[in-house]
């Protein structure tokens, strides 16, 4: 048990690390355009911004995987919904034809 909440740990870990190095800079512009200009608040705002997307990070890339996987899902679904709606209409065109043939 404790193997798998390490593992899940460290992919938590690693989608925060990915989405901290790939919105770090949006993420400090927008506390850089809201923090007055005093050094201790600008440095304040860029420790703000790394703290918030290291520990949301995770969560936000985690939803995002999980919504795609989600339509995907539902999009398979609806195919196959779809194609077994085809073969039963198929199956009950052939049905009718032979029963046309017979009674000619």
């Amino acid at each position: 048990m404790m193997f798998v909440f390490q593992c899940l740990l460290k992919v938590y870990l690693l989608l925060s690390v990915i989405y901290t190095i790939s919105n770090l800079p949006q993420n400090v512009d927008y506390h850089l355009k809201h923090s007055q200009e005093s050094k201790l608040k600008i440095l304040g705002s860029i420790v703000l911004s790394f703290t918030l997307s290291m520990i949301f990070g995770g969560v936000s890339l985690t939803q995002k995987i999980f919504r795609g996987v989600q339509q995907k899902v539902r999009m398979m679904y609806a195919w196959y919904q779809i194609a077994k709606t085809a073969k039963h209409l198929t199956k009950n065109l052939h049905d009718t034809l032979d029963n046309q043939e017979e009674k000619s």
